[in-house]
């Protein structure tokens, strides 16, 4: 009977959650993220499995897609285990459901994500068993290993929001079964592997958007206000210590101007929907978004504390408990959205969206109708997975200069024109 694998390599990984990661619990409770019969958080290897099956079959490896990760008929020559987190805390963001419609707040709007908060680490492992014939396949776990450590692949949901980028340290050991010292460390589980250097891999198939500016006036308003010295105080949303916008907001924001343009275009809100995803409260099918948005880190580093005092808005007096104190940020701002690149259409409106958010005309987080969250923009630049690149510059007296040498703005135009 011939042997069913000759050759064997196993990577043991250590990973670093770069940002927030989420695994939705069995029981599809938000609150929640999934648990071990330990109670220990994880991440199943189906799912990094399934992320990776992803990108071998749109990317240059789709011939190694079956052979690694199975088919309906018959397993592949990759086993992917699951991934336990080094935690025992979860992390929290508000959230707030709007009605695609209206654009008020849907019924049961108001909720909590959870999630695994970055900067936690897990580990996993792939084992690979084959042949020295069979040894390229190799080479496309490796390449899929370095996508991930790039952030080409994310893992979890929430990917659009900003989650599941991770970074990676991997070790390699392979085994040969015809070399007896090896057949004996396999078979008693000796793992001495060497520091797998890992390549870089660009974002294949997306245009990335970099936006930096500034902001003296910006606030997203946590779900646990502070009680200090008897008063209520609002502060930033925090990940780690540190104060941020969440994709999710970053996100809402640019949708919204993407919307409005849409409009203005006469383009119907299911391109609006199909760009950004769609819920039930849009009256469609759900389906995640094409684009993602990364969280912006604030500069805490100057703190204020403004007092403001509500008011009933039936009776125009002061509510009971009504001082209130508010820590809105003076920081610079800096984020990145993904877009498909085959999405011209969606490139050119997430580039004149942005353009007007560094132009100062909608805001980000909380308090647009008390002047809050306005940003002045620096700089927007986009790259290829190619390699071409543009660069908006915002000068003074709302003027923008645009650098393109690849005419990638012409490309995305014409394709905005041509979905009309």
């Amino acid at each position: 009977m011939n042997a069913t694998f000759t050759l064997a390599a196993i990577y043991q990984v250590k990973a670093t959650c770069v940002s927030p990661l989420r695994t939705g619990a069995a029981d599809g409770n938000i609150e929640e993220v999934l648990r071990d019969s330990k109670g220990n958080f994880l991440i199943q290897g189906s799912s990094i499995a399934g992320a990776i099956r992803d990108w071998l079959s749109n990317n240059n490896f789709k011939a190694y897609e079956n052979r690694l990760m199975g088919t309906t008929n018959g397993g592949g020559s990759l086993i992917v285990s699951d991934g336990v987190f080094k935690t025992d805390k979860l992390h929290s963001r508000p959230r707030l459901r709007i009605d695609g419609r209206t654009g008020a707040a849907a019924n049961g709007a108001k909720f909590d994500v959870s999630h695994i908060p970055s900067k936690t680490e897990f580990e996993f492992s792939l084992t690979w068993l084959g042949s020295k014939e069979k040894s390229k396949e190799l080479e496309a776990v490796e390449a899929a290993l370095g996508a991930l450590n790039s952030g080409s692949i994310v893992l979890g949901s929430q990917k659009a929001n900003g989650f599941g980028r991770v970074s990676l340290k991997v070790n390699k050991q392979v085994y040969d079964m015809f070399d007896a010292a090896d057949r004996d460390a396999w078979l008693n589980g000796d793992f001495r592997g060497a520091l797998l250097e890992l390549q870089p891999s660009p974002s294949e198939g997306y245009v990335t958007f970099t936006f930096e500016g500034s902001a003296d006036n910006l606030l997203v308003k946590g779900s646990s206000p502070l009680r200090e010295g008897g008063r209520t105080t609002v502060v930033n949303i925090e990940e780690n210590g540190a104060p941020i916008i969440p994709g999710s907001s970053v996100k809402g924001a640019v949708r919204a101007r993407v919307k409005y343009i849409c409009s203005a275009l006469g383009l119907g809100e299911e391109f609006v929907n199909g760009l950004f995803g769609s819920s039930e409260e849009d009256g469609e099918e759900v389906r995640p978004g094409l684009v993602r948005f990364s969280d912006v880190v604030l500069d805490k580093s100057k703190p204020r504390t403004v007092s403001r005092i509500r008011i009933n808005r039936f009776t125009g007096g002061v509510m009971n408990q009504a001082l209130i104190n508010e820590r809105p940020l003076s920081s610079p701002v800096r984020f990145t959205v993904k877009v498909p690149q085959g999405e011209k259409a969606g490139c050119a409106l997430v580039a004149f969206a942005l353009r007007d958010l560094g132009l100062g005309l909608y805001n980000l987080g909380s308090g647009d109708s008390i002047g809050r969250g306005r940003i002045v923009g620096k700089k927007l630049t986009a790259k290829t997975a190619g390699g071409n690149a543009l660069k908006l510059s915002f000068q003074s007296e709302k003027a923008v200069l645009l650098e393109d040498a690849s005419h990638l703005m012409d490309s995305w135009r014409n394709g905005l024109e041509g979905s009309k």
